[in-house]
């Protein structure tokens, strides 16, 4: 850094609390008032992400994989809220949405994305800066807007390459009339 007292460091790092984990880069400088987490905008290789990071645990019968979007059941407990497979066709399946980061047998504890930056090399997008939502396919993200009637539309962040997405979940939903 430069400056009296003032000291800047920039690291990768990752931070747990409350398990609640933030991967990515911390730049922290400007006389210790300035604090940023910087997201890696090119992970460098299949399901690796940077962001922060939730422990859920599945519902029972549910073997969840890296890419499936999950959300809160109910709330489960010191493990952390218990997920299902998000479906845009009911309201009751939408709302506080995660990306699952990892295999996560049924039943059992695991991490998920809150919000940040994933790459999955079976993600097909067409292009960069396109809005993805809830899909009416359990636990799939899409490019299509849902359209029917009773359907929720939530969009859940945007495309940055075909394989690699910025997932920043809108907190309004709306049902289509």
């Amino acid at each position: 850094g430069t400056g009296t007292g003032v000291t800047t460091i920039s690291t990768a790092l990752s931070i747990t609390c409350a398990g609640i984990t933030n991967t990515g880069t911390a730049t922290i400088g400007d006389a210790g008032d300035n604090i940023q987490i910087v997201y890696d905008p090119t992970p460098g290789t299949d399901a690796t992400v940077s962001g922060d990071l939730i422990q859920v645990v599945t519902t029972a019968g549910l073997n969840a994989v890296a890419g499936d979007l999950v959300y809160v059941a109910n709330a489960g407990g010191a493990n952390g809220p218990v997920v299902a497979l998000a479906d845009a066709d009911a309201a009751t399946t939408c709302g506080a949405v995660f990306l699952i980061t990892e295999s996560i047998s049924a039943g059992n504890a695991g991490k998920a994305l809150i919000q940040g930056v994933m790459r999955l090399d079976s993600w097909t997008w067409s292009g960069a800066n396109k809005a993805l939502y809830i899909s009416t396919t359990a636990g799939d993200l899409t490019e299509t807007a849902p359209s029917g009637t009773g359907e929720q539309a939530q969009i859940l962040g945007h495309s940055l390459t075909p394989d690699i997405v910025l997932f920043r979940p809108s907190p309004v939903l709306v049902e289509l009339q």
